[in-house]
């Protein structure tokens, strides 16, 4: 559910004094920006196994050239005077002073989540031939709303570059914003000379009547999600809810107004009541591979993939289901995975 439209042009001062304000609010919520990035194909492009990953690198590559005066072969980042204001490193690598003390307060110790998702056609060595086009999404979050004129720039210049595949290979046909359900806007195109001004929207819980006594989740991307400290191999709902309930509650402690104020085991209870019936033929585990050039080693992306069919009350689960659905759970999610769909059966209203 979209509400609170703010014209993003404001004074950020202006921004961040409406975010604390909404503090003190009872109801979750999570400011946020939304894009859609139409792209046509002009030369024959070879997907890699992992186009996320392309995409991700490629963007944080344009992003570091614009955002960084001091040269993009420095690797140590911590050590440069501009550290806390630099737009790279907010985006890429969020620290704990880009946050309020009420939130730094809210969160335990550890990473902040990446202020950015991405959800890209989940692509394995595939073959695009010129006159094909795509789209994906680009979700912005916290300290990435404030950066979103570089933000927009850099993905700009990382679909020229053919995400670092084939230069010149893409051509941006135009960028929208989302602004409501079924609803964009246009904010840029090759024929202006500007960037139309965003809405800062704010997503909260739909509490609308309704009932649903069965649900159907697809995922579009692999999800990777551990439980205990293994990797999970099969999604059942309580696991699925959990990934949920952890994803929503941590973005709003870092970026939104606060945690989700609910009595998690209970309900955990009651997910664990809803019975998985039917795994997808295509549900399986995918193995996904990625070389970190800034850790220097081949990092495991594993996950899983597929259509799951759940039986049972999932009515009082689905404002979480729908608000995930945007922000995507489990790991990986800045990389295009975590992206899933629920389709509700047997419900009413």
């Amino acid at each position: 559910m979209v509400k609170n439209c703010i014209n993003i042009t404001d004074d950020i001062d202006k921004i961040e004094s409406r975010k604390e304000m909404m503090t003190n609010a009872t109801e979750f919520s999570l400011p946020y920006v939304e894009l859609v990035f139409s792209v046509a194909v002009e030369r024959d492009l070879t997907i890699p196994d992992f186009f996320g990953a392309a995409v991700r690198g490629s963007f944080g590559k344009q992003l570091r050239q614009l955002g960084c005066e001091y040269g993009i072969e420095r690797r140590d980042c911590k050590g440069c005077p501009r550290f806390l204001a630099c737009a790279y490193r907010m985006v890429f690598e969020p620290d704990r002073e880009d946050i309020s003390e009420a939130r730094r307060n809210a969160l335990a110790q550890g990473k902040l989540p990446s202020p950015f998702v991405l959800r890209v056609p989940f692509w394995r060595r595939a073959q695009l031939s010129p006159g094909s086009d795509f789209s994906y999404r680009l979700v912005l979050v916290g300290p990435a709303v404030v950066q979103r004129d570089v933000v927009l720039k850099a993905m700009i210049n990382a679909v020229h570059s053919g995400f670092g595949i084939r230069s010149g290979a893409c051509r941006l046909v135009g960028v929208h914003q989302v602004v409501g359900p079924g609803k964009t806007r246009g904010i840029w195109s090759p024929k202006r000379a500007r960037v139309e001004p965003l809405l800062l929207l704010s997503a909260a819980l739909d509490n609308k009547e309704r009932r649903c006594g069965a649900l159907v989740i697809r995922t579009m991307s692999p999800i990777k999600i551990t439980a205990k400290g293994s990797r999970v191999s099969t999604l059942t709902f309580d696991i699925l809810m959990r990934a949920v309930f952890r994803r929503l509650d941590l973005l709003g402690r870092a970026y939104g107004n606060g945690p989700l104020n609910l009595r998690f085991k209970p309900l955990l209870e009651d997910a664990a009541k809803i019975s998985l019936v039917t795994e997808g033929t295509a549900a399986k585990e995918r193995k996904i591979r990625r070389f970190s050039y800034r850790q220097e080693q081949e990092i495991y992306m594993d996950g899983i993939q597929g259509s799951f069919l759940f039986d049972g009350e999932v009515t009082p689960f689905l404002p979480y289901l729908e608000l995930a659905r945007r922000f995507g759970i489990g790991k990986g999610t800045s990389m295009g995975l975590g992206a899933f769909r629920y389709r509700e059966l047997g419900g009413e209203g």
